[in-house]
């Protein structure tokens, strides 16, 4: 009895959470925010140990620097998209959850 009641309760709470209903609409933009804060750390970790740690060295990196950056927030996005709107959406497909609709959304390539 308590599995089920945590497992109602665990999907009303991420309703709210991902749908900002019940007043959490703060939720789903500060956690987008905290991600791209924690993106930016790691790029800014990732050049300090490759010996870029001024702004002189910095403007001297400056193409290496844009070309990495880019392809880390493209990278990111892409795997944020294709986690959240085609592996899921068919993982609960295939776990008999009403989302057939969904897929219709993703499939870009009709």
């Amino acid at each position: 009895m308590l599995g089920l009641a945590s497992v109602s309760s665990a999907a009303a709470l991420s309703n709210n959470l991902y749908w900002g209903e019940n007043g959490y609409a703060w939720f789903r933009p500060t956690m987008l925010t905290l991600a791209a804060a924690f993106v930016l750390i790691g790029l800014v970790i990732h050049f300090r140990s490759r010996g870029i740690c001024t702004l002189d060295q910095a403007k001297q990196a400056r193409r290496k620097i844009v070309n990495t950056s880019l392809l880390v927030i493209i990278i990111s996005y892409v795997s944020y998209l294709l986690l959240n709107y085609v592996i899921l959406t068919e993982i609960g497909i295939l776990l008999d959850l009403p989302w057939e609709e969904s897929r219709e959304s993703y499939m870009f390539w009709k």
